[in-house]
């Protein structure tokens, strides 16, 4: 097993580096920056503290990044989204996902092409304005309250 502060360093300084280098290219000109984060960042999680905390670290790196970028033109934004069906939902057990799909009010699973699309419709040149943002995508699952306690312990269930 990996060890959870490498996976924490790793999940963050990896983004960080990306961000900088992507910068350099992109300087002159307008350009978007879509970052993909996690309601674990703003909930806390199922898949220990250190997923939760690089994915916050994401979601301070997209606010500092659109304030400091803003000047060119360039808008930072960040897509926490919940519950998606994907490998890493595939690894809980039947009972955690009853609960987790009982807890959102959409009864269901957010796709991966719910999430592409909402990528696709960040980058669209026409919407420069919205920076600095982080855009939940999670069926409601965090204003319906009890997801956070089903969140929260679960992990102790894994």
């Amino acid at each position: 097993m990996i060890c959870p502060i490498k996976i924490l360093s790793w999940a963050f300084k990896s983004r960080f580096i990306f961000t900088c280098k992507k910068l350099s290219h992109i300087l002159c000109e307008e350009g978007r920056i879509i970052n993909i984060s996690s309601v674990a960042a703003l909930t806390g999680g199922s898949f220990g503290p250190h997923y939760g905390a690089s994915k916050a670290g994401l979601i301070g790196l997209t606010k500092s990044s659109a304030r400091e970028l803003a000047k060119y033109n360039i808008s930072v934004n960040v897509i926490a989204p919940g519950p998606i069906a994907s490998e890493m939902t595939d690894s809980l057990n039947d009972a955690v996902m009853k609960g987790i799909i009982g807890n959102t009010p959409l009864g269901r699973l957010g796709k991966k092409s719910e999430v592409g699309e909402l990528v696709l419709q960040l980058a669209n040149p026409k919407i420069g304005y919205l920076t600095g943002q982080t855009i939940v995508m999670d069926g409601d699952a965090i204003c319906n309250n009890h997801i956070r306690f089903l969140l929260y312990t679960t992990s102790f269930y894994m």
